[in-house]
């Protein structure tokens, strides 16, 4: 017996029951999120599941990030990921793929935080008027100075 395989099917069958039962808590703030990769709906998920109303941006037409371009499908197909989607949609987690995110300035003063899960590529100067220099896939930013130069 192999554990992947149990956990798979596990997580197959049961999709549809936990579909039904999801729901956000009460209402408690607005937050962005910059990028629809794993880690994008994965803040995602959680500030949904804790009430938060969540927005993701994501660039390309589709979420999945590096997982949906890269990986192949007998290892992940699209439509666990749609799977995945799915339950963000369920949770009223707002989805704008295929355009980029406003200028973090502007999106602060429509969020409480902006969530940076854009992957571990390099921004270059002129996108959102930042220069981010990272090779992480997380950054989170709770109303703080901002501690990325200008470019």
């Amino acid at each position: 017996m192999q554990i992947r395989d149990t956990k798979l099917l596990c997580a197959t069958k049961a999709f549809d029951h936990v579909l039904a039962s999801v729901a956000p808590q009460a209402d408690s703030g607005k937050k962005a999120a910059i990028g629809g990769g794993p880690s994008g709906m994965a803040a995602a998920y959680y500030l949904a599941r804790l009430g938060v109303q969540t927005t993701i941006y994501e660039k390309r037409d589709r979420l999945g990030g590096i997982v949906s371009a890269v990986i192949p499908d007998f290892r992940i197909d699209d439509s666990q990921i749609a799977k995945d989607a799915a339950l963000l949609k369920q949770l009223g987690v707002e989805v704008l793929c295929g355009k980029e995110a406003p200028p973090v300035a502007e999106l602060t003063q429509s969020y409480d935080a902006v969530i940076l899960a854009v992957g571990a590529y390099k921004l270059t100067a002129g996108q959102n008027g930042i220069c981010l220099r990272m090779n992480t896939s997380c950054c989170l930013h709770w109303r703080m100075v901002w501690s990325l130069r200008s470019c």
